[in-house]
């Protein structure tokens, strides 16, 4: 059997009221995830888990979905930053997101009465199964929660860092993160090189979390490296084994 078909089938196609589709809502209770998940960035270099199997879940940030396809999985949850807003640096990224979908979105909550994303996600054919609104505010709410320090406004970190406390909070048993680069400029999708920013913060939020420890890995030697995040190898730990919750758990 496949791994796809091992991950399940996540895209739905679903009719969809207008206003349902056209009117932020307020926050419904938040996502439920169980077991570990896979967060895939969109930097070269993104490898799968040794031991992914149908317990995991896959989730993805902006466009690095195509990661994961190429890889033989589809994500059970996607993060959306600015990424489909209309302009020159999101093309490549909206080019590649076509047709694609994923089971749980969470977009950016509109300011106004209408949050024109799920428009915009039905002219590109994107589908998913349920999504939710979240504010940058609240995003990086759930950041500070978990490694115990204020983030300032002006403080800009990455989705693709924040995504994997998100899951957290979600429920997630551990996060593997593999497609992420401190160093390597460019995109999978494309060709363009295009520099990383919010370096600065994402080294810090990542450092809080291992001082912490936070139950947040790589299985990227490189990133490891740089990161100085946990490699993983797809070896259980011992608190997998006898079922001990991480450190944070035991602490909260």
């Amino acid at each position: 059997m496949g791994l796809r078909s091992l991950l399940g089938a996540t895209k739905r196609n679903r009719p969809r009221d207008i206003l349902d589709s056209l009117l932020s809502k307020p926050l419904r209770a938040p996502p439920s995830i169980r077991g570990p998940v896979w967060v895939v960035g969109s930097g070269p270099g993104a490898a799968i888990p040794a031991d992914l199997d149908a317990n995991w879940s896959v989730a993805s940030v902006n466009a690095s979905e195509v990661v994961a396809d190429r890889l033989g999985a589809s994500p059970n949850l996607t993060l959306f930053g600015t990424v489909l807003k209309n302009t020159p640096a999101n093309r490549d990224a909206k080019k590649v997101l076509a047709g694609g979908g994923t089971g749980i979105l969470i977009l950016p909550k509109s300011n106004g009465l209408v949050n024109l994303a799920p428009f915009r996600l039905a002219r590109l054919g994107y589908t998913y199964s349920r999504r939710y609104y979240y504010t940058r505010s609240e995003n990086l709410a759930i950041v500070r929660d978990f490694i115990g320090e204020e983030i300032p406004d002006r403080a800009r970190p990455s989705n693709g860092i924040i995504l994997p406390f998100l899951c957290l909070k979600f429920g997630a048993q551990k996060v593997v993160m593999s497609g992420f680069s401190f160093s390597n400029a460019g995109h999978a999708y494309n060709d363009k090189g295009l520099t990383r920013r919010h370096i600065d913060e994402d080294r810090h939020i990542l450092s809080r979390a291992i001082d912490r420890g936070l139950p947040i890995f790589t299985n990227d030697p490189a990133f490891a490296a740089e990161s100085g995040l946990p490699l993983y190898s797809g070896t259980p730990s011992w608190r997998d084994l006898i079922g001990v919750p991480s450190r944070w758990s035991l602490r909260h």
